[in-house]
């Protein structure tokens, strides 16, 4: 646990001892008399007992200087979130994994026309996003402000100013991260806005700041919008069966893992049964005795009290799991569990990763993004054309992602510069056109429209038998004219326009071809004229027009 000098802008550690944890107890009562009354105790146990130290002692010493019931029961709410996230393990993967795959592909600028894009309005701020402050880049900035809200409920960022003589104007300096424990907001008269914010050193000074020094990020309270609500307590009881099934299972292994026996003394009475229970911690009980047997003698009797109800350590542990995941949304396999079946029912680890940034990922950056763009690009740049965002690493196997691209760019989905600029390649010579292959013929797909109405135009018109609408009554099947037919056929593919753009180099084949080729590729004498005539008389006969 560390504390953010504002004055000194660094990081200064602060120690932490058990014997803060009883003042904090007593300061989520609300009792900051007792807590003013055991600082001193408070202090001379934390220096005999380093060992056990939880919570930071200098968090719980300043408590009693920190004026009103409200703020020492807000701060010590967030301390007792803070110790949660840190002692439930399923919470803390839950939210590093959500914060890793935040920024997993890095930050970046992007135009909101990418068509129309002005590289030197976004100068000033991708400067400051470069140089954050001297200790983080943006990247670790994004990574706490998602750490934070993740288990806080709230994040809070302090954004320094500075007039630029080059935009003439107050623009936004340097950034960095505020402890969200010892900070707070202010109402303002209405009691529905925020008019400051304040925070609280350890030794109980407040230092007050303007709405626009401190950008705050939280999740709303349904009962009070401008409270906020961690995902933390909407866990309490699966974070308290947890961490009470934890302690049963140490002090049962700390006991040894014996059973719960009996021990009748018949003489010496309570002063000989006080010795004899002393005796058996020290030579019984414990790790180092787990395998002696119990000796006793004289007349004390020893029974078993009988079978003790088996505890299903495991499986309610395993429930308590699925409920922080529940709760934060994230699929197993990302918290390292590997079992049959999985969260969703999708399956297969891309549909739960596809569920996971929709639902888990896409709501923390939304409302990480929306904040900043305003507080910093909009308000402080004066940048609309241009936003702050970030970008997810692509995870699938690279031949997935290369047979995904290939079929994109066939069927005009994506065009050829679109597919390489995924694996950072330049672009090549009319790669900015999207086009549709076929079997053997590759065609613009702006050129899609024209080929389908040529063809539809050009379709015959149905086959069937005599007086069926077949024109002329000519039948079908062995007894019609099978030569007709074949130059029907032939008519109709060479007036579809692919064909007819070869057309030059199948005549050219076929001047070149043998007499006998060249004679079977030309269709007979007549045959044109004869079909022609045919579908003449069908349309007379119908009303049809050619």
């Amino acid at each position: 646990m560390a504390f953010w000098n504002r004055r000194r802008r660094q990081t200064q550690p602060l120690d932490e001892t058990r014997a803060a944890y009883d003042e904090l107890l007593l300061s989520a009562r609300g009792a900051a008399e007792q807590i003013a009354e055991a600082k001193t105790s408070a202090m001379l146990q934390a220096v005999s007992s380093p060992g056990r130290s939880t919570y930071p002692a200098s968090d719980a010493a300043s408590l009693y200087s920190i004026k009103g019931r409200w703020d020492v029961a807000n701060r010590a709410r967030k301390i007792t979130l803070y110790q949660s996230f840190l002692g439930e393990s399923w919470v803390s993967a839950c939210v590093e994994a959500i914060a890793g795959r935040l920024i997993s592909g890095g930050w970046l600028l992007k135009p909101v026309d990418p068509k129309h894009a002005n590289e030197a309005t976004k100068a000033g701020l991708q400067e400051l996003l470069d140089w954050t402050n001297e200790d983080e880049d943006f990247s670790q900035v994004l990574h706490a402000m998602a750490t934070d809200l993740l288990w806080a409920g709230e994040t809070y960022l302090e954004v320094t100013w500075k007039r630029s003589q080059t935009l003439g104007r107050v623009v936004p300096y340097e950034i960095y991260m505020v402890d969200v424990i010892s900070m707070d907001y202010r109402l303002g008269d209405d009691r529905k806005s925020i008019s400051g914010y304040v925070q609280t050193t350890d030794a109980g000074e407040e230092i007050a700041l303007a709405p626009e020094q401190i950008l705050r990020v939280w999740f709303p309270d349904p009962r009070n919008r401008l409270k906020a609500l961690s995902p933390i307590e909407k866990l309490i009881n699966p974070i308290t069966w947890d961490t009470y099934l934890q302690l049963f299972e140490q002090k049962q292994f700390e006991q040894g893992n014996r059973e719960d026996i009996h021990v009748n003394v018949k003489s010496g009475g309570e002063a000989m049964a006080g010795r004899l229970l002393k005796w058996l911690r020290e030579r019984y009980l414990g790790v180092k005795n787990a395998h002696l047997p119990l000796v006793t003698w004289g007349d004390t009797e020893v029974s078993q009290l009988g079978n003790r109800a088996a505890v299903d350590v495991l499986g309610r542990r395993k429930f308590a799991r699925e409920e922080v995941a529940a709760v934060y949304k994230v699929p197993p396999h990302l918290l390292s569990i590997i079992e049959p079946g999985s969260v969703g029912g999708g399956g297969t680890a891309a549909v739960m990763e596809k569920q996971f940034i929709h639902t888990a990922v896409d709501p923390v950056r939304w409302r990480l993004m929306n904040p900043l763009n305003f507080r910093l690009a909009v308000q402080g740049f004066g940048i609309d054309d241009w936003v702050i965002d970030t970008s997810y690493a692509d995870l699938r196997d690279s031949r997935e992602v290369t047979d995904v691209l290939v079929n994109q760019v066939k069927s005009g989905i994506a065009t050829p510069d679109e597919a390489r600029a995924e694996f950072k390649r330049e672009p090549v010579g009319g790669g900015d056109r999207a086009v549709f292959v076929l079997a053997r013929e590759v065609v613009p797909v702006e050129d899609l429209p024209r080929i389908h109405s040529s063809q539809l135009m050009q379709a015959p018109g149905p086959v069937a038998g005599p007086g069926q609408g077949t024109p002329g009554g000519a039948p079908s099947g062995a007894g019609g004219d099978g030569a007709d037919q074949q130059a029907h056929a032939r008519q109709t593919r060479d007036q579809r326009p692919e064909v007819q753009d070869s057309a030059g180099r199948l005549g050219g084949l076929r001047e070149q071809a043998p007499d006998g080729i060249a004679a079977r590729a030309r269709p007979p004498a007549g045959a044109r004229e004869r079909t022609r005539a045919a579908y003449e008389r069908w349309a007379a006969e119908h009303g049809a027009t050619l």
